[in-house]
């Protein structure tokens, strides 16, 4: 199954294929024996392009302003902010706020895998990006070897992609890409034939779920919609330290792009059927930044599926400053995603004759920046939040979370041996919500009202700003925390004020011998640690998956108002 949107170049023109991965513009990347963030910086010009001591000072043009560099995946405070925007709570006083999730931290362990690969589920890919199109992996069951070569994985990276069909003079460009794309290989191999027999005839680059066919294009009609999904795929993996742009999250991870709809607001069972896909793809993650505009059971099955598959489902809160239910963000084997800003974000170009003052009293351009701990105006907050990432919107911030979670299966796949096998979906959940920065309200403080937020978890930040550094150095033997999931009662499921019922749900430490485990309640959204009330325990060695315990409901029907 063909799709042909454009006109074909020249034929017999053959360009060179992009290279994915890391590219080789720089060998300082990552520089594993100096710990700190601001040496083997990536040379991506956008990276860290305002700080003074920027890597690549002098090679390429500064940036207007903080605002220009990619302060989110930072893991330390940018020279602009750190006079106005320090740490008020005792234990760090005075010290500047990080601005990000400590991406660059995390890359001094690892730049991630091949083998990891993202599914990003959404409007598609646009095949002219040079950030994402030599990310994309390859359906090798449904291709011929490259030419000349005895394997697929020519250069032995650990997936299949373009750069493996470098030279072959069987494909030619016929999009306006610069060079040989994804979509140039799928047009020449498409023989109408479903070679791995999984349903989906020629599936070489993803799928349009939208349009049933092999070619995952982005070609919204929707205008807002248009770049969803490739902006999306470049937050998580794309092409990093190659002189070019930006840097992606998980630099050596691959992409599958799925165009599920022809906006970010989907059916049901479109998004469920994109799910089950891209877990009998094998990927690492998902990126789910969409509203689905029904709770279905082929929705419901399908991001059960993917868990059970080894996938880790990172899920929008929404776009919107609201606390309604969004799915299948609300799904108990999802990872909840909104977004973290700073208090002035979206001030720093319109300070008119301020900007001068600004500078001259050492604080940049931007109007000063006095915390990086609020909730963005577009994303969600809720009961049911985990974490957020630093983006202006819940779905960028996902996009990040995709990357990340993948950055830290590719970190558990490197160690499988020293800690007893590769991760699983909730220790990854448990490795993002467990080491994450906690937003207390002292430091929350800034221009206008700051969200609310108080110790340990809140419905606002959840259990905090993701901290990616402190992530990835769990991954490690005796380090990795216990997974432990509730499936039931449901979530906001109505319940009579009376008897008992039943809390279901999977407790395992299967890194360790033995484990136990405490079941308490609260009342109230947010309760304070110290407000639990333990009303069951229990354990063993082999994984639990089933009642864990009875849930008093006179105690707690006596414990609530009215």
């Amino acid at each position: 199954m063909q799709k042909w949107r454009r006109s074909a170049a020249v034929a017999g023109v053959v360009l060179a294929l992009l290279a994915a991965g890391v590219a080789h513009g720089s060998t300082r990347f990552p520089n594993r024996a100096n710990p700190s963030p601001r040496v083997g910086t990536p040379n991506d010009p956008q990276f860290d392009c305002a700080e003074p001591d920027d890597e690549d000072a002098g090679t390429v043009p500064p940036c207007g302003s903080m605002w220009d560099e990619q302060f989110n995946l930072f893991g330390f405070g940018p020279r602009s902010t750190s006079r106005t925007a320090t740490y008020r709570d005792p234990s760090r006083l005075g010290q500047p706020q990080v601005s990000g999730v400590g991406a660059d931290r995390a890359w001094k362990v690892s730049t991630g895998r091949a083998d990891a690969t993202v599914a990003v589920t959404d409007t598609g890919i646009r095949w002219e990006n040079a950030d994402i199109a030599p990310k994309v992996r390859l359906n090798e069951g449904e291709l011929p070897l490259p030419a000349g070569a005895v394997t697929y994985d020519v250069n032995h990276d650990g997936a299949v992609t373009v750069a493996d069909y470098a030279g072959d003079m069987r494909i030619t460009n016929t999009n306006e890409s610069a060079a040989i794309d994804p979509q140039d290989v799928l047009r020449r191999f498409s023989d109408g034939i479903d070679d791995d027999g999984n349903g989906y005839v020629d599936d070489i680059a993803g799928w349009d779920f939208f349009d049933d066919d092999n070619d995952p294009e982005d070609v919204s009609s929707y205008s807002s919609a248009r770049n969803h999904g490739t902006g999306r795929s470049r937050e998580a993996v794309q092409v990093t330290n190659d002189a070019v742009d930006e840097a992606g999250v998980c630099p050596q991870c691959t992409l599958l792009p799925l165009r599920v709809w022809d906006s970010f607001v989907v059916i049901g069972d479109q998004f469920g059927m994109a799910t089950a896909y891209a877990a009998d793809r094998g990927v690492a993650s998902q990126v789910v930044a969409l509203g689905v505009l029904q709770n279905t059971v082929t929705a419901r099955e399908a991001v059960r599926y993917a868990y059970d598959k080894g996938v880790v489902v990172t899920s929008v809160s929404s776009d919107l400053n609201t606390a309604n239910h969004n799915y299948p963000t609300n799904y108990d084997e999802t990872v909840f995603i909104n977004g973290c800003v700073a208090d002035t974000h979206g001030l720093g170009r319109d300070a008119g004759q301020l900007n001068q003052l600004f500078i001259t009293l050492g604080l940049g351009s931007q109007f000063p920046v006095g915390t990086w701990f609020r909730n963005s105006n577009l994303t969600q907050y809720g009961a049911h939040a985990h974490i957020c990432f630093t983006g202006t919107t819940g779905s960028e911030a996902t996009g990040q979370a995709g990357g990340a979670a993948a950055l830290l299966v590719s970190r558990g796949r490197e160690v499988a041996p020293a800690i007893g096998g590769p991760l699983t979906p909730n220790e990854v959940k448990q490795l993002l919500t467990m080491t994450a920065e906690d937003v207390v309200p002292e430091n929350t403080l800034g221009t206008g009202t700051p969200d609310p937020s108080q110790r340990g978890f809140d419905e606002h930040f959840g259990y905090g700003r993701a901290d990616l550094g402190a992530a990835i150095s769990r991954i490690a033997p005796r380090r990795v925390p216990p997974e432990a999931l509730l499936k039931g009662p449901p979530w906001w499921a109505m319940l009579e004020p009376k008897g008992s019922a039943p809390v279901v749900g999977h407790v395992a430490a299967k890194r360790s011998k033995s484990f136990t485990y405490a079941l308490a309640w609260a009342p109230g959204v947010e309760p304070a640690d110290d407000a639990f009330v333990t009303f069951g325990s229990g354990g063993g060695g082999a994984p639990i998956d089933g009642t864990l315990g009875s849930l008093p409901l006179d105690d707690i029907a006596r414990a609530l108002p009215g």
